[in-house]
């Protein structure tokens, strides 16, 4: 993963990037793809903080990378993502956040001025109109972890209509980062 800055628009609960890290320049980035590829790596996940914040163009990047030989994908949290992105064709998997399907649920832990939970649903089903795969992530904290076969439930009915959910990643709260420094407590399981 190239963690191209720290910074992000959201203020989730968990979230574990420091900011400890300055922002990697366009050029570095570029140059850092080519030594990746030379050593034979093949994959390349573009993430943050919130790569779409990032000062360089995220999306020139990821064509960048894809013309070197790169399979890749964006993790990020869906607010500013261009009115196309579901047809940019430099990107082969968008890694998404989607913490319950229970929308009150999924806000608490997410904080944005709107809801983040209609935002991931309109972003997820513009991805299933292009056919284009996507990776769901979920972040198991007390608030959600009742939840969590209801999710499956719904994911795997989701998967078998529509086909382009490559794979929904469970991941463990960790007491580290911006985010539980503060909530660890309250959201550990």
């Amino acid at each position: 993963m190239l963690m191209l800055l720290p910074h992000c628009n959201m203020t989730c609960d968990y979230c574990v990037i420091e900011d400890d890290f300055q922002i990697f320049p366009y050029e570095r980035a570029e140059s850092l793809m080519h030594q990746l590829k030379i050593e034979g790596y093949t994959n390349l996940i573009l993430g943050g903080g919130e790569p779409t914040i990032w000062p360089g163009d995220v999306f020139q990047l990821a064509k960048t990378a894809k013309k070197i030989g790169f399979f890749v994908q964006i993790g990020t949290n869906g607010i500013k993502l261009p009115e196309k992105f579901a047809e940019n064709e430099n990107i082969d998997r968008w890694i998404l956040p989607l913490d319950s399907i229970r929308e009150p649920v999924h806000n608490s832990l997410r904080h944005y001025r709107d809801s983040h939970f209609s935002t991931m649903i309109q972003n997820i089903e513009k991805l299933r109109l292009e056919n284009q795969a996507i990776y769901l992530s979920t972040v198991v904290t007390k608030e959600n972890i009742l939840h969590l076969t209801e999710m499956a439930e719904y994911l795997c009915d989701y998967n078998s209509q529509m086909g382009n959910l490559k794979s929904w990643n469970l991941y463990r709260l960790l007491p580290m980062g911006r985010g539980p420094q503060i909530h660890y407590d309250r959201l550990k399981v």
